[in-house]
């Protein structure tokens, strides 16, 4: 059985409905992250501080946490905020830009992953192939081959 995926009902209702969604995002996108939610007809608030993630969690309808502009406090603060979403019941969607470029990239995806409920990994071939174990390099946030199956690569990083 085939499910029937109607992409104009599921915007009209993002329109209707308003979600807010929560980002903790990278600098370089954060403008480009803003304007699409709200193209979408969504809200978009762009908070950091770990003193207030967990309380705006709890206005959201989704979180979206990218490692792009990387640093210890940020990944803190996503800590926080994916408990607060995780309580919550709402979907965390972590964009994992840049893995497997640099150790301390790689060490803080596995403490995302490991501490917090993930419903959702993005990231290009290279970075899933990283995240889900193999030994892959990349070159910052640009995609290196990956001499392996995907598919293969992909289930396993969601099992």
């Amino acid at each position: 059985m085939t499910t029937s995926f109607n992409v104009y009902n599921l915007l009209q209702r993002v329109r209707h409905e308003a979600p807010v969604v929560h980002h903790l995002t990278n600098w370089v996108t954060i403008y480009d992250c803003a304007q699409i939610v709200k193209t979408l007809g969504a809200s978009p608030v762009m908070a950091h501080a770990p003193e207030e993630v967990a309380e705006m969690v709890q206005i959201a309808s989704a979180l979206v946490l990218n490692i792009g502009t990387l640093t210890v406090e940020l990944v803190e603060a996503m800590k926080i905020a994916a408990a607060s979403a995780n309580r919550k019941g709402i979907p965390v969607i972590l964009d994992v830009c840049g893995a497997g470029a640099t150790s301390l990239r790689d060490r803080k995806v596995r403490e995302l992953l490991d501490q917090c409920q993930i419903n959702i990994i993005k990231g290009n071939a290279s970075e899933i192939a990283r995240v889900s174990g193999a030994m892959i390099r990349t070159r910052g946030v640009d995609a290196t081959e990956v001499a392996a199956d995907l598919a293969i690569l992909a289930q396993t990083l969601a099992d």
